[in-house]
């Protein structure tokens, strides 16, 4: 059974080239990883503004300011539990020291199947 993880981190606005340095190295990671099926980061560069614009259609705002963090959000996805669990333990001895200083808060995770 696949399991999959979704982390929404807040980073410091200072930190933000810090943080991308260390989303290459964890996407090089993943890359050399057989256990990790699939993988990606996404950095939030725009919003929505209301109800009305997204049943109009309208495509949505970009960002202009950063107000307190910058989030980004990482997706990956593992064989099965047991492979999670071994990829998080590794993930963790590498790169959560560096990531943290870099963060506001501990990422937000999110781990689960897919809906059959």
């Amino acid at each position: 059974m696949q399991l999959n993880e979704v982390c929404v981190y807040q980073v410091k606005p200072d930190k933000t080239e810090a943080f991308e340095a260390i989303v290459k190295a964890i996407s090089k990671f993943f890359e050399e990883n057989e256990d990790v099926l699939y993988h990606s980061f996404t950095k939030r560069t725009h919003r929505l503004e209301s109800m009305e614009t997204i049943r109009a259609g309208t495509p949505p705002k970009v960002l202009t300011k950063v107000v307190k963090s910058v989030k980004y959000v990482m997706y990956f996805e593992t064989v099965d539990p047991v492979m999670h669990g071994e990829v998080t333990k590794v993930f963790f001895e590498r790169f959560d020291k560096e990531m943290s200083r870099c963060l506001l808060v501990p990422g937000d995770k999110y781990i689960g199947c897919d809906l059959e």
